[in-house]
């Protein structure tokens, strides 16, 4: 997408993506301070704008991502690189070792720390999709296949069904003879 027109749009949309707020962005693009909260509202509502902001946005995002690969491809560092450090903290933290100098001398020895062991073994799992988040557990839901409409029924039925089950106070007086 090119530049906005309206280089106090464009503007806009730069300082909003970069300050995180829509206010401050608009007085700094030269909008009145007096109208920058209705006015800053109005400017993210606006189709080009909001386009804009998207995507300078995503422009950020490819450039982060780009840094940390060539990051990781100078230091060498990969998941299989990571995993590995993963085991060898679990593997250390698990014993009570030795540590021995270049010539063989002991200087010393590792102290066992479950808890190190119990986080490397956590973020080993959970590479390997061994857990399940609990906001994961909702996904593949039967309701997940229903059309808008088929949902708005179920809704009907089941409020239908409490209402039936639970009567309004109202709508239980004593019934007299």
């Amino acid at each position: 997408m090119p530049l906005l027109r309206n280089e106090r749009h464009e503007l806009f949309a730069g300082l909003f993506v970069k300050l995180g707020n829509a206010k401050q962005a608009y007085i700094e693009s030269g909008f009145s301070e007096a109208t920058a909260e209705a006015g800053a509202s109005r400017l993210l509502k606006h189709p080009k704008v909001s386009a804009r902001i998207v995507e300078l946005r995503n422009n950020i995002v490819k450039k982060a991502d780009r840094v940390v690969k060539v990051a990781e491809e100078r230091a060498g560092i990969d998941k299989a690189w990571v995993l590995a450090e993963l085991v060898e903290v679990v593997l250390m933290a698990k014993q009570a070792k030795q540590v021995k100098d270049k010539d063989g001398a002991t200087i010393g020895e590792y102290q066992q720390n479950l808890s190190a062991a119990n986080k490397a073994l956590e973020l080993i799992g959970k590479e390997l999709k061994m857990f399940v988040e609990r906001s994961e557990v909702l996904h593949g839901s039967i309701l997940d296949n229903l059309e808008h409409n088929e949902l708005k029924d179920l809704e009907n039925q089941l409020r239908a069904a409490i209402t039936f089950n639970n009567p309004k106070p109202e709508d239980s007086g004593r019934v007299t003879h």
